[in-house]
């Protein structure tokens, strides 16, 4: 036989990639709803349960699989149907039209976005980001190299950009702001006027939010022109009226404060009291916990880059939301009692040292 031989390979760990798959959303979620034990309660938000789907979506993507027209590889920045119909679905309220050479299929937002930042890597670069926004946007972004600064919102201007922020930030080195609109976890839409202040103050950045599968891109040209109006009226419908609902139902909650009515949302965004629970440190701990004592899954604001926040998901049904909320109440009244136990028990403790030290004082007198 012969010599074995020895080889040191040079390959190492990424502690950036590490980071990056710290990061995400997924892994955040996937960590917080792993504390749940489904044998005591069932899990909200429901894992069942996916947002609804058009019927001429499902159709679209069924028809493209048994008719092999997404049985191919596509053109890298992807099918000129599917781009065509993108377009014109875009241009439908737009003076000036856009065309297929105006679009690039990525993947999902996160795709483009990696995308983009390869693209205008450059040394000595920055970028501007959103805080809160996506924690995968600020490490592939530091992967990348950039220098990350973050620009703010208004609050009492629901949410818009603060573009003092922005000015502060910007210098010849900046090559990109991003922008999330509707933005999460905010849940603010901005307004026709607020984009036209955008894109004044932005003018002279670029900012674009491997292929995506075929087979979809065959489907979306069906998709985006059969999808009835209606489909979307009644998603928007169903989304305020959770909007509402929720809402109303954490002024209950002194401990969660949300400053912004969504109009049809997703998610709430809410501020933590921590100081009206007992033994909580943080967001984190107190998602973690939650899941734990109630089977309820929220996401930590540090997931976004905001520590002692929470986003709620309200995208399920009326019953479900009910429940959801009553499990927060009832987490909520037990650890403020027990807080409240504690306080009362600190309160008993010093005054028990302080009686203690007049006793001592008084002996020593009498001496």
């Amino acid at each position: 036989m012969g010599k074995e031989i020895s080889v040191n390979w040079q390959f190492s760990g990424s502690e950036a990639a590490k980071k990056a798959s710290a990061a995400t959303l997924g892994s955040y979620t996937s960590r917080i709803m792993a504390l749940c034990d489904p044998n005591v309660k069932s899990i909200l938000p429901p894992l069942s349960e996916a947002p609804e789907t058009s019927f001429a979506a499902k159709k679209a993507v069924v028809e493209a699989v048994l008719n092999d027209t997404g049985n191919a590889y596509a053109p890298s920045i992807g099918l000129p149907a599917a781009k065509s119909a993108v377009a014109e679905y875009l241009s439908r309220d737009l003076p000036k039209k856009l065309t297929a050479d105006d679009v690039f299929m990525t993947v999902g937002c996160k795709q483009a976005i990696e995308l983009v930042i390869e693209i205008l890597h450059t040394s000595n670069a920055n970028i501007l980001l959103p805080k809160p926004g996506f924690p995968w946007d600020m490490v592939h972004a530091i992967y990348n190299k950039f220098e990350v600064r973050e620009y703010t919102f208004l609050r009492e201007k629901n949410y818009e950009i603060d573009f003092d922020s922005v000015r502060a930030l910007v210098d010849e080195n900046t090559c990109a702001i991003l922008i999330i609109n509707p933005h999460n976890p905010n849940g603010n839409t901005y307004s026709e006027a607020h984009l036209k202040e955008i894109a004044i103050a932005v003018k002279n950045f670029l900012s674009i939010d491997d292929k995506p599968p075929t087979v979809i891109q065959a489907a979306i040209p069906t998709i985006l022109g059969e999808t009835h109006k209606e489909f979307f009226e009644m998603r928007q419908i169903f989304l305020k009226a959770n909007a509402e609902f929720s809402f109303a139902k954490l002024k209950d909650i002194p401990a969660l404060t949300c400053y912004l009515k969504t109009e049809a949302c997703t998610f709430l965004w809410t501020e933590l009291n921590l100081s009206l629970f007992a033994d909580i440190e943080d967001d984190e701990e107190f998602c973690e916990k939650l899941a734990t004592e109630e089977c309820l899954v929220l996401l930590p604001g540090i997931a976004f880059g905001l520590k002692n926040w929470a986003r709620h998901s309200i995208d399920m049904d009326i019953f479900a939301l009910e429940d959801a909320f009553a499990r927060l109440r009832s987490f909520f009244s037990q650890s403020r009692q027990w807080c409240q136990v504690k306080k009362v028990n600190m309160d008993l403790c010093l005054r028990l040292f302080t009686y203690a030290i007049k006793i001592n004082v008084c002996f020593i007198d009498l001496r």
